[in-house]
């Protein structure tokens, strides 16, 4: 079932898929982000699997950044979020960061623009090992976004 959650800069309605898996961070800010996305109405080819990420930044503090730098294991614990099958690299022992940034990722489902995920800062992450994304990506991407979850981990309370 597809509920509609918002528009585009150019009117595209986007949709979320009740099938499927959606993690916004921010259900009070959807709208505003997807407002802020240059959306075609169809992908060139919509038979392909594609996305669209965008990172607005609003001008005003939106609330806190939950990634976080940090290299020191000691200071990490590996935890379960929400419905996910596989841990996050978390921490408790670091302060996330004031943002005013706001990053909306929107996919092409075969038939609709849906809404992914959204999170309060950059679009500067990669997927996590043990998502999906993660475990279908080419040997090196799938190294370099191990590197990146070794030197950052996710505030807890704020993801």
């Amino acid at each position: 079932m597809y509920i509609l959650r918002g528009y585009s800069a150019e009117g595209t309605p986007v949709y979320q898929n009740t099938d499927r898996v959606c993690h916004p961070h921010h259900p009070d800010l959807v709208e505003e982000g997807l407002a802020h996305m240059s959306i075609p109405a169809r992908p060139n080819d919509p038979s392909e699997f594609t996305s669209v990420v965008t990172c607005y930044d609003a001008g005003r503090f939106l609330g806190y950044s939950a990634l976080v730098e940090c290299e020191d294991e000691s200071l990490v614990f590996y935890e379960r979020r929400g419905d996910r099958a596989y841990p996050s690299r978390m921490t408790t022992e670091l302060p996330p960061v004031p943002c005013g940034k706001l990053t909306t990722v929107v996919r092409w489902d075969g038939y609709h623009w849906c809404l992914t995920t959204n999170w309060i800062g950059e679009a500067n992450s990669c997927p996590e090992p043990g998502c999906a994304a993660f475990n279908m990506a080419e040997p090196e991407e799938k190294a370099e976004w191990a590197s990146f979850w070794k030197t950052h981990a996710l505030v807890k309370g704020y993801c």
